[in-house]
């Protein structure tokens, strides 16, 4: 029940946070500097509380999962503003816009659904859930881009999601995975359909 709650509380975050990035970014009241500043703060406060013991310990209690809290703190934020950054600097607007509505949406919501379905053993969470984290996702990128893109970035964001991607030893963060994966397929199928 504990674990349910925390990951409840981490997704709640999730979502709030990528709402305001969104709209402001959406809005343009949303320079890339400050998100670069976020980014840079978040980097300084995981050196910090991996350092010392700090009020910061508090957050990490309450929204980091228990097996990074030691070894990377603040990981999933640094890797969330992470892809929000490359999205905004790689992609065209609508299309950023698009992807980080996969990463915001269909990502917190397929998690909290793999706490109600039982996984595969080949994926990290069940079909279902990451089903129902592409559904998610792709009515909330409808808001910025055209139906067959935003179904095209919502099913590549989420297949990308719910496997385990290893370079070495180290598991690649799906919060910087799911945009650069969305964005690109829309990017690229937008590309192609100009020529049909």
């Amino acid at each position: 029940m504990e674990n349910i709650k925390s990951e409840l509380g981490r997704k709640a975050v999730h979502i709030i946070g990528g709402i305001i990035i969104i709209t402001l970014f959406y809005v343009g009241a949303l320079p890339r500097i400050i998100i670069y500043l976020m980014l840079l703060a978040s980097l300084f406060a995981s050196m910090y509380a991996k350092s010392r013991s700090s009020w910061l310990d508090w957050l990490l209690e309450k929204f980091e999962r228990p097996e990074v809290r030691k070894n990377f703190p603040f990981k999933g934020l640094i890797f969330f503003l992470s892809g929000i950054v490359l999205s905004m600097f790689v992609f065209e607007k609508s299309i950023a816009l698009a992807a980080i509505c996969v990463l915001v949406f269909g990502d917190s919501t397929s998690h909290i659904s793999a706490l109600f379905f039982k996984k595969t053993n080949t994926l990290k969470k069940s079909v279902e859930a990451s089903a129902v984290g592409a559904a998610v996702s792709f009515l909330a990128a409808m808001l910025f881009t055209e139906p067959l893109l935003a179904f095209v970035g919502a099913v590549a964001g989420m297949a990308v999601e719910a496997i385990e991607i290893r370079i070495s030893e180290t598991t690649v963060d799906d919060n910087l995975l799911v945009p650069l994966a969305a964005g690109s397929v829309m990017t690229l199928t937008k590309f192609f359909i100009t020529f049909i």
